[in-house]
């Protein structure tokens, strides 16, 4: 199996820091949206930079330096770490800050964020999963060379579509939280725009590794690597609704809904553990397997956006929406 594989691989240390790795993914996620949540948009682009281009140039280092995977994953932590402690610096000593000037004590604090305790941090957990198990789930149900090709796939995306949903996400929430309480129509406006005048590029996008990928791939990363092309292509529609979700993630928190995020994120992830097991159940490859995959969170990304977008219409406001009374109870 891959695991097996991969525990024959590493020594002990490397095992350890490779969940450590994942574990500071999602502590760096949720101290970056607690710093958009709290006005401090700087602080969170900082942390967003350095985690990603840290990373990448770390990784390229190592891996040259040291050689193969152990590199790869000593620089993916330190990168990841750099990244945290950048967001930290800013965000948790105003926290601390607050805490000690207001004369309220821990449990007031944790109580006037309960949507960040009870919501946002196993939505974060989950996400993190979501985003990089793809690449270990086809090695398993299909082949390691199959895993390969879906994580080239992902890290060449992750990090340019990071950067955009990071900085984009943040002029959106910008001008969101200013239309909320007034004009939440102006609010679907802007996302549907958004959404239209980025769809062409999706589309060209789509045209260009339908028509050259392989030969794209081919020339980056020689003949073996040349199926590469074809995964792009497939997953570029999952790619565009994870650039629409920037503005489903801003509405819940403007909207103060954390607990539907939470319940999109398990959805999602339970389409993404279900599909490949009964893509393998009706006899279909890894292409078939990919298609039902990536069709089944794709269709669930875009509902859930439509669903924002009709909350935003017809119940803007907390306590409005037969669901805000039941989860609100779950945290009082």
């Amino acid at each position: 199996s891959l695991f097996g594989a991969v525990v024959f691989l590493l020594s002990p240390s490397e095992i350890i820091l490779a969940f450590a790795s994942c574990f500071i993914a999602v502590i760096t996620n949720i101290a970056i949206n607690i710093a958009i949540h709290s006005n401090y948009s700087t602080t969170a682009a900082r942390g967003t930079f350095l985690s990603l281009s840290m990373r990448s140039l770390l990784q390229v280092g190592f891996g040259y330096s040291f050689g193969g995977l152990s590199g790869l994953i000593y620089g993916d932590v330190i990168g990841r770490l750099i990244g945290w402690l950048a967001v930290e610096r800013g965000s948790f000593r105003v926290a601390i800050r607050g805490l000690l000037n207001y004369r309220k004590n821990v449990w007031s604090h944790v109580k006037r964020n309960t949507s960040y305790i009870f919501y946002l941090t196993p939505a974060n957990a989950v996400e993190t999963s979501l985003v990089w198990l793809l690449a270990p789930l086809f090695a398993m149900f299909y082949d390691p060379f199959i895993g390969g090709l879906v994580a080239i796939v992902q890290r060449l995306a992750s990090a340019p579509l990071t950067i955009i949903n990071q900085s984009l996400g943040q002029v959106f929430h910008h001008y969101a939280a200013k239309e909320y309480k007034d004009n939440s129509i102006q609010i679907i406006r802007y996302a549907l725009l958004i959404a239209f005048f980025t769809l062409p590029i999706l589309a060209m996008l789509m045209a260009i590794f339908w028509v050259y990928g392989e030969k794209i791939s081919i020339i980056f990363f020689g003949d073996q690597w040349g199926g590469a092309g074809y995964v792009m292509f497939m997953f570029l529609p999952l790619y565009y609704v994870y650039f629409l979700s920037l503005i489903t993630n801003r509405l819940l928190m403007i909207m103060s809904r954390a607990y539907f995020k939470l319940i999109a994120s398990v959805l999602h992830l339970g389409l993404l553990l279900g599909s490949l097991p009964l893509a393998i159940y009706m006899g279909l490859d890894w292409k078939g397997g990919m298609g039902i995959l990536i069709g089944g969170l794709t269709f669930s990304h875009l509902l859930i956006f439509i669903i924002v977008l009709l909350l935003v219409r017809e119940c803007p406001h907390q306590g409005s929406f037969v669901l805000d009374k039941f989860f609100s109870k779950g945290i009082n």
